[in-house]
């Protein structure tokens, strides 16, 4: 396709100067048309096509409008004889929308372009992803799993195993939940957390058997105790961890369990519990020699796990200079480490933390990362650190920083702003707001707001005046779907409550999507 080279923009007043600041980035020959409304997404497509109709005296390769304009921009099109596409619905995506169109990209006459290019480009890593799978070395990665197999190590992407806490305790119901939840959110593992001061060897099987039936993903025992880890072998589990330097010396026991040797060990240079601070260079001896002691003993397949210490005190910098020299040593060994002994262990929000020590995994050789969700400021670090791990392999196979990949983790955070500013328009009043007190009951009822985090609903109790007790919940994940269905039954009636409802309604939506508690009549942030 031949490269576009002259580009007509049409805008409102509200947004032209940041059009003009945002196609000035770019090295495309631009025309800017400013049609006298304030706000362009209220234009219609005939009032559009009818001005430019007007005002058309030069020939363009295209005419992009404002993305948030609705309708069917082929109307304009046979209006003018050129080809008419949707813009992003923010100027300041303009720059990437105009690139796209030199490359030859073919934009939508009803899809945004900021929307159309947002799928071209998750399809587009999607399968760069995709094709990682296809350069793994062999020779220096582990295949684990018996339905869904996945390689550790090797130039793998990098792989993320999501631990159960206290999987022991957990009903039949609330492990198949925690174990699918692992799946919808990425993770290659599911690791089956026991209980460290409280052996259960008597659970092992039916956890294994458990998790089994409900996903196909490769399963992982995370105990010390060796008779867990006997039952474990004996239910044909995927991996073990983990063999310390005490357990390994009665490996040779473990491994004459049927079917023993193929399954993945992973080794450990001390029992965490352990007070002693070991040196990178003490674990990577002790870690050698681990390797060594079970390959002689006829295991297959071994991951080393420096242990990562807790931030400061001791510190965790040991272990990312242990898989450092380990991957200098003994390159044929994929590593893992603990992300959950840093995120668990910072009071701070867990999606920087997890891209950090994804990329840090990725630069210092390690193949997998192991996370958990044991506290409400690490919910959703499964997910994170799913993400997180797709942008650090996307980042080595471009050999690049791990920023404009098509995938990330800013959350709280953006890369570009895409608020209009504002600007007075002249000859309007100006009225300052003003608050009159507490809203009056509404004469159809109070509502109590609350979130189901199990099934990530709203939840809406609805109260009759002087009842202690609610006559409807309504539920639903949209906070617009909530307001519809309340007004559709009749249960608000004064506006005051009405604005209230809103803004509590849009409070939930977003704790639920950030994984902030929600408390009704409270800041959210």
């Amino acid at each position: 396709m031949v490269k576009v080279l002259k580009v007509l923009i049409v805008t409102g007043t509200a947004a032209s100067r940041l059009v003009k600041e945002a196609v000035s980035r770019t090295g495309i020959k631009v025309d800017i048309e400013v049609l006298p409304r304030h706000i362009a997404a209220l234009m219609s497509l005939s009032y559009i096509a009818k001005k430019l109709k007007e005002k058309r005296n030069k020939d363009y390769d295209c005419v992009l409008l404002p993305g948030m304009i609705p309708g069917d921009a082929t109307l304009i099109e046979k209006e003018l004889g050129i080809p008419v596409f949707k813009g992003p619905k923010h100027a300041i995506d303009l720059p990437i929308v105009l690139e796209a169109l030199e490359r030859g990209e073919v934009l939508s006459k009803r899809v945004p372009a900021c929307v159309l290019l947002e799928e071209k480009v998750r399809k587009a890593v999607k399968e760069e992803l995709l094709k990682l799978e296809s350069n793994i070395d062999h020779s220096k990665a582990v295949k684990v799993g018996r339905r869904r197999k996945i390689w550790i190590g090797g130039g793998a992407p990098l792989r993320i195993a999501a631990e159960i806490l206290d999987a022991p305790l957990l009903s039949l119901e609330e492990l198949v939940f925690k174990a699918r939840k692992i799946v919808e959110e990425g993770a290659d593992v599911v690791d089956l957390g026991m209980l460290s001061e409280d052996p259960r060897p008597y659970e092992v099987k039916r956890l294994i058997k458990t998790i089994r039936k409900t996903v196909d993903l490769p399963v992982s025992i995370d105990t010390l105790d060796e008779e867990e880890i006997r039952e474990g072998l004996k239910a044909k589990i995927d991996m073990v961890l983990s063999l310390t330097p005490y357990t390994i010396k009665n490996v040779k026991k473990l491994l004459d369990i049927k079917g023993a040797r193929n399954v993945a060990y992973v080794v450990v240079p001390f029992e965490p519990k352990e007070a002693k601070v070991r040196s990178a260079e003490e674990r990577v001896e002790i870690l050698t020699g681990m390797v060594k002691e079970l390959r002689d003993a006829g295991a297959r397949k071994i991951i080393v796990d420096p242990l990562i210490d807790p931030p400061i005190s001791p510190g965790c910098f040991e272990a990312f200079a242990t898989c450092r020299l380990f991957a200098l040593k003994m390159p044929h060994i994929p590593l893992m480490l603990g992300a959950g002994n840093v995120t668990e262990l910072i009071d701070a929000d867990s999606q920087g933390l997890n891209a950090l020590l994804a990329v840090l995994a990725m630069e210092t050789g390690v193949g997998l990362l192991l996370t958990t969700e044991g506290s409400a400021k690490t919910v959703n670090c499964v997910k994170e650190l799913v993400t997180a791990a797709k942008m650090a392999s996307l980042a080595r196979k471009r050999q690049a920083p791990p920023k404009d990949l098509g995938v990330d983790l800013l959350i709280l955070k953006e890369k570009r702003r895409r608020e209009e500013d504002y600007v007075k328009p002249e000859g309007v009043k100006v009225v300052e707001a003003k608050g009159e007190g507490e809203p009056r009951r509404d004469p159809a009822g109070s509502f109590k707001v609350m979130v189901d985090r199990r099934r990530n609903l709203i939840t809406l109790l609805h109260f009759k005046r002087g009842e202690i007790r609610p006559d409807v919940i309504i539920e639903g994940q949209r906070a617009f779907d909530l307001r519809d269905t309340i007004i559709r039954v009749g249960l608000v009636t004064d506006l005051k409550h009405a604005f209230y409802l809103g803004y509590e309604l849009a409070k939930a939506e977003l704790a639920l999507k950030i994984g902030r508690s929600y408390v009704q009549d409270e800041n959210l942030l």
